[in-house]
């Protein structure tokens, strides 16, 4: 069985690699859409310019779709995130209404959490990634403090 602590290092070492991830696949994307923007297009954020411009050389249009594009952050949603995964890991450490215990109740609070986003529309990908990126940032903080620097907390 692993310890607690153990398990905690290894949450903080998945979240951090999973911010590092996403940081590297948000410079490669963003650097990707600055140089497509050095084509000669006046004004390339939308995909309808990028479209006209295309089909205007004869081409065909380029990153056209939505899930192409770099989604946006939203300060608002990256909060929330960061508040759910501190609540997350603080009612994991401190085992309230038996989560830490119990397989059953810990994937019911997981599926709760995914209703949550469902009921409160997280299909938008702005939203989501956002929501994502906040959560991963909330799990290093709180494992940094309780995990890293000091030990976790009881009861």
């Amino acid at each position: 069985m692993i310890s607690r602590r153990t398990r905690a290092r290894l949450d903080f070492v998945g979240n951090l690699a999973v911010l590092a991830l996403v940081i590297v696949l948000r410079h490669t994307s963003l650097s990707q859409d600055y140089e497509q923007r050095d084509d000669g297009c006046t004004d390339c954020s939308s995909p309808t310019a990028q479209s006209d411009s295309a089909m205007q050389s004869g081409g065909a249009p380029a990153n056209t779709l939505e899930s192409a594009q770099t989604p946006s952050l939203r300060g608002d949603w990256v909060l929330i995130g960061v508040v759910s995964g501190v609540c997350y890991r603080l009612c994991s450490d401190r085992d309230i209404a038996g989560i830490r215990r119990s397989r059953t109740r810990r994937w019911t609070l997981v599926l709760g959490i995914w209703l949550g986003q469902a009921v409160l529309a997280l299909d938008d990908q702005d939203t989501s990634h956002s929501f994502g990126l906040g959560s991963s940032v909330g799990a290093v903080c709180y494992r940094t403090k309780y995990g890293l620097l000091s030990s976790l907390p009881d009861r």
